[in-house]
């Protein structure tokens, strides 16, 4: 957890508080946090094993919790993947186990969005715009709607 190296406080921790939060600009992303946490010590990637404080919650097959537990794990990901590539093994019929979890994850999004939606939860939508840039002039030479998929709203 990135809270382990950004202690209250200090620098790191004074300079994240002023930033608030990361920044995504056209050609590059203003990191909230160092990049040496955020792409690497604390990033989740394939095959990587990573020391994590987790809550353990038990659904049972209409999403309701039946069990809950925090414990101190080790998270091993099996793959990191963009919201194409998951979306990709979302509309497949794959028998793949990282492809049975994903479906397995967009069926039990849906079912909380559902209910989220049916209680009354507001749904914002504001469209994201991506641009074309020149590789010489870093000039903007398109623009068009970035085309959002289930898989967005799965995380």
């Amino acid at each position: 957890d990135v809270t382990h190296f950004c202690k209250a406080g200090t620098a790191l921790d004074d300079e994240a508080r002023r930033r608030g939060t990361s920044t995504y600009l056209v050609d590059r992303r203003l990191d909230m946090l160092p990049a040496v946490l955020t792409e690497h010590v604390c990033s989740l990637k394939a095959n990587v094993d990573r020391l994590a404080f987790s809550v353990l919650v038990t659904l049972d097959d209409d999403a309701n919790v039946v069990d809950c537990d925090f414990a101190k794990s080790i998270v091993h990901s099996k793959a990191a993947l963009s919201y194409q590539e998951a979306q990709v093994r979302i509309s497949s019929s794959s028998t793949e186990p990282l492809a049975l979890s994903v479906r397995l994850l967009a069926k039990l999004a849906r079912s909380l969005r559902a209910r989220r939606i049916a209680a009354g939860a507001l749904t914002l939508a504001s469209p994201e715009v991506r641009f074309e840039l020149c590789n010489e002039s870093d000039s903007p030479t398109d623009v068009g709607a970035y085309k959002l998929v289930e898989a967005n709203s799965t995380v």
